[in-house]
C-alpha cells in the first residue's frame, strides 16, 4: 500500500510540474511574439458610405469628404481626385495629443498633379493666416514638378527629413515614420531610409511627435497645409492603409507590416 501510494503521489507531482512548466512556456512565447497593436487603423475593407471605420476597438472613426471607395490593384482603397480628404474628428484626434513617441504607417499611390504638394497625413492648424504648427507627411515641396521626394515634417519643431530621392507616380509605397526616446528614422517599402536627408537644422536625434504640435485643430488624410506657404493642398491618388502606433516600431515589425500589405 505504501508503494502504491508513493507511486500515485509521484505521478500527480510530475503532472503538476509538467502542467506548470507548459503554462509558463506558453505565456513567455505569446509575450515574445505579440505584435504591437495600432491605436487607429483604416484598412478600407468595408465600404460604408461617408463613414471610415477604425479597425481597432478605439473607435477613431473618420468621415469621408468626397473621394470614392475603390479597388486598385486588388487593394481596397479610397480614391482621391485632388479635392477630397478624410477628416478624423477632433474628439478622436485629441487621443493623439499626448503621444510623445510612436509610429505612423501609410500605404499610398500618388498621381503627379501638376507638380503640386501632395499632403498624405496632416495634424495641426485648420486655417490659413495662422502660425505654422503642424505634423505632415507629404510628397513634394514648393510646387516643384521635379521634386517628388517624400517628407516627414513637424513644422513648429523645425524637424524634417525627406527620402533623399524622388518617388514615382502611380506606384505603391509603404512609408513608416518612427520616433522613439532615442531619436527618429523612416522606412520606405520595408527598408530603412539610411540616406534620408534632414532639413531645417534637424537631425536623427529629434524626438518630436504628435505631442509637439501645439495647435491641434484638425487631423486629416489627403489634405494639409504646406509648411513654407499659407496654402492648403489636396492629395491626388490612393490610400489603402493607415495606422498610428504608440510604440516606436522596430525594423522587423515594419517589415512584417509591409509584407502583409503586399
Amino acid at each position: 500500500m505504501i508503494a502504491k501510494k508513493n507511486f500515485f503521489s509521484l505521478i500527480i507531482l510530475v503532472l503538476i510540474v509538467m502542467g506548470c512548466g507548459k503554462s509558463s512556456a506558453e505565456v513567455d512565447v505569446t509575450d515574445e511574439n505579440k505584435d504591437p497593436v495600432p491605436i487607429i487603423h483604416y484598412n478600407f475593407e468595408t465600404p460604408t458610405g461617408i463613414k471610415v471605420f477604425d479597425a481597432t476597438t478605439n473607435q477613431n472613426h473618420g468621415n469621408l469628404v468626397g473621394g470614392q471607395w475603390w479597388i486598385e490593384d486588388n487593394k481596397p482603397t479610397i480614391a482621391f481626385d485632388g479635392n477630397d480628404y478624410i477628416d478624423i474628428p477632433i474628439t478622436s484626434a485629441s487621443k493623439f495629443n499626448t503621444l510623445e513617441h510612436g509610429s505612423i504607417s501609410i500605404q499610398f499611390k500618388f498621381r503627379n498633379f501638376n507638380g503640386k504638394i501632395q499632403p498624405i497625413v496632416y495634424f495641426g492648424e485648420s486655417s490659413i493666416g495662422a502660425p505654422h504648427q503642424s505634423l505632415i507627411i507629404e510628397v513634394g515641396h514648393s510646387d516643384n514638378l521635379d521634386n517628388r521626394k517624400l517628407y516627414f515634417t513637424i513644422v513648429n519643431a523645425n524637424f524634417c527629413f525627406d527620402s533623399n530621392e524622388n518617388l514615382d507616380e502611380n506606384t505603391w509605397y509603404h512609408f513608416v515614420a518612427v520616433v522613439g526616446p532615442g531619436g527618429n528614422t523612416g522606412y520606405l517599402n520595408g527598408i530603412e531610409l539610411t540616406h534620408r536627408n534632414y532639413n531645417l537644422g534637424s537631425n536623427s536625434g529629434y524626438t518630436d511627435f504628435f505631442s509637439s504640435v501645439p495647435t491641434k485643430e484638425i487631423f486629416t488624410l489627403g489634405y494639409g497645409r504646406y509648411g513654407l506657404s499659407d496654402d492648403f493642398y489636396f492629395f491626388d491618388g490612393f490610400i489603402s492603409d493607415f495606422r498610428v502606433y504608440k510604440e516606436a516600431l522596430s525594423r522587423e515589425e515594419v517589415q512584417k507590416i509591409y509584407t502583409k500589405l503586399l
